[in-house]
């Protein structure tokens, strides 16, 4: 059994794809981890289109091009950091944000264990959750929530 200060240290972990729904998602798990006390992860898997293997696509000033995949995520990542860190001053000053390579499924749960995450949070574009139903059956013990927000779906 796991004591609560134990559970206290083990971090959140908030998995991001840069929407709405997990700029929202990462808000929740950022207060979240403020009321628990419990350190922030924050991580985007950066995955490999077949389309465009080893870059990312982007649009900018209605112009598409194409990046080298980790400079992209990475300043991907940059912005939507400080865009939410402007919105939301002091939340998310202290975090530990990671970008991996690979598979979202997989790669997200191996951060969560290797981490010691004792909660995974992220936002949900309304589809279901192959994470969750993945961790189901591989644990038997995963919980997979649904949190409604006003201005959105639903947060995962």
């Amino acid at each position: 059994m796991v004591s609560k200060v134990e559970a206290a240290q083990a971090p959140i972990l908030a998995a991001v794809d840069f929407s709405p729904h997990s700029e929202r998602a990462l808000i929740w798990a950022a207060r979240t981890a403020d009321l628990l006390a419990a350190p922030l992860v924050v991580l985007h898997v950066v995955h490999d289109s077949a389309a465009q293997p080893g870059y990312y696509e982007q649009v900018k000033k209605h112009k598409k091009h194409l990046r080298r995949i980790e400079e992209a995520a990475a300043e991907m990542m940059s912005e939507f950091l400080a865009r939410l860190r402007k919105k939301n001053p002091g939340l998310l000053d202290e975090i530990d944000s990671r970008l991996v390579i690979g598979l979202p499924v997989t790669r997200i749960l191996e951060v969560a264990e290797k981490t010691g995450a004792q909660m995974i949070v992220m936002g949900s574009r309304g589809r279901a959750c192959r994470i969750c139903s993945w961790a189901r059956r591989r644990s038997g013990w995963f919980s997979c929530r649904r949190f409604r927000s006003p201005s959105s779906r639903t947060l995962r």
